[in-house]
């Protein structure tokens, strides 16, 4: 059956576009899991909802009329094949009261927020903002039964970043190219205060990418002012954001959705709220030493920043810290990780074959699954197939195959003793963080107790600072039961 998906979210001048392309990070993520996805959104003046449609979606449109809001949108998911599985709400003006009406014709609600200033009815809460406290900032403003999803390891980014992620070059701290970029809008029109405060450098081996976005009412201008300095190179509503990211070495922007993008890519910034929500969490970004954040935009200017500009100038170790410290923050997975929370993954274990030989002779080797194996050696062709027969043939031997969509997720292998078995997992590069590792255990626990009913324990060793291995193991169903000592004894 077809999975559908309604998203509620606006744009405009003021309201800026952060909303609608991170909803659309989404919904782009749920489309290839071929889930149907719809767009409401009011027909603000200047929004930006035809930008849902350019990448295929429909998108249905509110009159601008804020009273009979539920009303319009019960009437749209009615005109909508049902069932409706989901209904994303990413709005700061609508609360539980709305989501009540719209509760009977919708299966279950996600909310994407970032205030936490006032109360929802959902099944799913979304803040994928850094906050000391965020642990508990929704604790009264959620159901009991309300799944939260927190923290920056949720962060709605499109794919482009986590490809761009995988090509890194090392941050060397100094400063060649800046990118200038502070949202769909920019109402406080800080592109250009920006633009001025790089000119102040009078460095000509400095070349500056300036982009603006849909919604920003000043784009004809900044670009003509672009065209009049050299070394600079002006960007309209771009589709390749994370390749600008990639080639800067120093952003200069406004908080929201693009503080995740700059993370993922190891990029430095200078942060300047653009907006209240944004204030508290380009704060917190600096106290942990990921951005250097100007307070007021009210009092920013070209001086100033260009002051703090050439500090940073002068200080690439600073720069390379927080290149480091970003990168550590968000591996770009969230979309991921919260579509596993959306419509569970159906994960499947087989046995291995002869025809996987190749395939986990690569996974073995790969980096991912040596940094946390006991032996990190790399394995010759010749020793692997070899190991890899005996397991086959041997009844005291199981190795099962963990997949999704007949995709290869994962291995679990199983070494039996009378009625006890140790098993060791690992998954697939490139799979990591989903959720899989506890998933397989769980599936691979279920298969072993069908096919093999006389065994009655399974152990399992992690090494000590393999953590993501530890709360697989928990969340499997894993106990700790005994702690290994070793020592080795080495000759003078």
């Amino acid at each position: 059956m077809t999975k559908r998906v309604i998203i509620r979210t606006d744009s405009s001048q003021q309201i800026g576009i952060g909303h609608l392309m991170r909803c659309l990070a989404l919904a782009e993520g749920l489309a290839k899991r071929d889930v149907q996805v719809n767009f409401i959104c009011r027909d603000l003046s200047n929004n930006c909802s035809f930008l849902a449609e350019e990448k295929g979606f429909i998108v249905h449109r509110l009159r601008d009329d804020f009273a009979s809001d539920a009303k319009q949108t019960i009437n749209i998911c009615k005109q909508i094949s049902q069932p409706i599985d989901w209904l994303i709400v990413d709005n700061y003006t609508l609360d539980e009261r709305w989501e009540k009406k719209l509760r009977p014709y919708v299966e279950k609600i996600m909310v994407i927020d970032d205030l936490a200033n006032r109360r929802h009815d959902c099944d799913l809460l979304l803040d994928q903002n850094f906050y000391e406290n965020m642990e508990i900032r929704y604790d009264k403003l959620a159901p009991m039964t309300c799944k939260k999803l927190l923290g920056p390891k949720f962060a709605l980014l499109r794919d482009e970043f986590v490809q761009q992620r995988a090509k890194l070059r090392v941050c060397d701290g100094r400063i060649n190219r800046i990118l200038i970029f502070f949202g769909g809008s920019d109402p406080g029109n800080l592109t250009e205060v920006a633009i001025e405060a790089v000119r102040l450098l009078a460095r000509e081996d400095i070349l500056t990418d300036v982009v603006a976005g849909a919604a920003n009412s000043k784009k004809v201008y900044l670009e003509e002012y672009c065209d009049k300095s050299p070394n600079f190179n002006f960007h309209y509503q771009i589709d390749n954001m994370a390749e600008l990211m990639m080639e800067a070495d120093l952003a200069i922007g406004a908080g929201g959705t693009a503080t995740w993008e700059r993370c993922c890519l190891g990029l430095p910034a200078v942060v300047i709220p653009i907006a209240d929500n944004q204030i508290a969490i380009t704060q917190n970004m600096a106290a942990s030493g990921c951005v250097l954040d100007m307070e007021s935009n009210d009092t920013i200017t070209a001086s100033v920043l260009h002051q703090l500009l050439v500090s940073l100038i002068l200080c690439p170790s600073l720069v390379r810290f927080m290149a480091r410290r970003n990168l550590s923050l968000i591996d770009g997975m969230g979309i991921k990780r919260i579509m596993q929370n959306m419509f569970p993954y159906d994960i499947k274990v087989r046995k291995a074959t002869l025809a996987d030989c190749t395939d986990v002779f690569n996974w073995r080797n790969a980096v991912e699954s040596r940094r946390y194996s006991f032996n990190d050696e790399l394995i010759d062709f010749d020793t692997h197939v070899k190991w890899f027969n005996n397991i086959i043939n041997d009844d005291h031997e199981i190795m099962l195959i963990g997949e999704v969509d007949n995709n290869a997720v994962g291995v679990l292998r199983y070494k039996i003793e009378r009625d006890c078995t140790e098993v060791s997992v690992y998954l697939v590069p490139g799979n990591y963080g989903y959720g899989y590792g506890a998933s397989l255990l769980k599936i691979g626990n279920d298969w072993l107790h069908k096919y093999s009913p006389d065994i009655k324990h399974i152990i399992a060793s992690v090494i000590p600072d393999n953590e993501r291995s530890k709360i697989a193991f928990i969340k499997a169903g894993f106990y700790l039961d005994k702690v290994l000592f070793k020592k080795e004894l080495v000759n003078d």
